[in-house]
């Protein structure tokens, strides 16, 4: 039961990393994507990949832990998530989102909005803005790993019932 637990809370990390990725990088013509280029230098969101690389390790390193019955369990999680954490982050390099992430924000802001963006992100509390980020993102995946664990019982009722109820379904016919 911890086990699943452990592995249900490490696929809602994932799941998490991967759809919370591009608020991370905050985001026509040739204009308009050299100032998106422009918004995402002066943002600085090539390098908010590796903090959130690290935490993933971290989280997943704590998950794993909980899994562990031996040492020799421990060689294996750590191995697995070492290979897990190295596939995001040669499969996830910002070199290969980047034309994606710009095509995103061309199609989203308009080019004035862009240099408002970029504008904001010059100021001194913009650079805070950026700085602090890690942070934030940090405390907030933690706040929603929490928030999982409190719902996890929850989660598994439910998903009973629905497995008892298809299960009664099979049987009536």
């Amino acid at each position: 039961r911890q086990k699943e637990i452990c592995m249900k809370s490490l696929l809602f990390l994932l799941l998490f990393f991967v759809l919370a990725m591009p608020t991370f990088l905050w985001a026509g013509g040739a204009s308009h994507r050299a100032a998106v280029e422009e918004l995402l230098a002066v943002s600085q969101a090539d390098q908010m990949l590796e903090p959130m690389y690290q935490q993933l390790d971290s989280m997943l390193e704590q998950q794993f832990a909980k899994l562990a019955e031996s040492k020799k369990d421990e060689r294996i999680l750590k191995k697995y998530r070492k290979r897990l954490v190295g596939l995001l982050r040669k499969e996830m390099k910002w070199e290969m989102m980047e034309a994606d992430i710009v095509d995103l924000y061309v199609k989203v802001y308009t080019e004035n909005e862009v240099k408002e963006i970029t504008r904001f992100y010059r100021s001194p509390i913009g650079q805070k803005l950026i700085a602090k980020m890690p942070q934030v993102m940090n405390e907030a995946m933690a706040i929603s790993q929490k928030n999982f664990q409190h719902l996890m019982p929850k989660i598994q009722r439910i998903s009973r019932e629905m497995a008892e109820a298809l299960d009664q379904k099979k049987q009536r016919k």
